[in-house]
């Protein structure tokens, strides 16, 4: 009798440890394939905060680099419109240069005959 109830509360022990056990591995393993599926990106969005995972680190990265590459575009756009206004002012500057190079040539061939003629009679 003595071995029968020893057997039985052995056997009562060994289901006890055996369903903690259970229980353990069970939640173990729905808390890695939770990680799992967040990591992958299967979760939804309502998740990415409840369980941090490398999907929600590289979506706010992906987000900041996002926003500086336009930041950097806007900036580029700006730098290359100031370019082309500049580029715009030197062929302007360029022009007036030529017109009055223009004119000065003008203006020493319209004097250099004029010097010649009175030149011509102290000769």
């Amino acid at each position: 009798m003595a071995e029968e109830q020893q057997l039985v509360e052995d056997e009562s022990l060994s289901k006890l440890a055996w369903g903690y056990v259970g229980v353990g591995v069970l939640w173990i393993a729905l808390v890695l394939t939770g990680i799992t599926f967040e990591r992958l990106g299967l979760t939804t969005t309502l998740f990415s905060g409840v369980l941090p995972g490398e999907v929600g680190i590289l979506r706010q990265a992906n987000t900041e680099h996002e926003q500086k590459l336009k930041s950097l575009t806007d900036q580029n756009n700006k730098l290359s419109e100031k370019v082309d206004t500049l580029t715009r002012q030197k062929e302007l500057a360029d022009n007036r240069v030529e017109d009055l190079r223009a004119r000065v040539d003008a203006l020493q061939a319209a004097a250099t005959p004029a010097q010649e003629d009175a030149a011509a009679p102290d000769a």
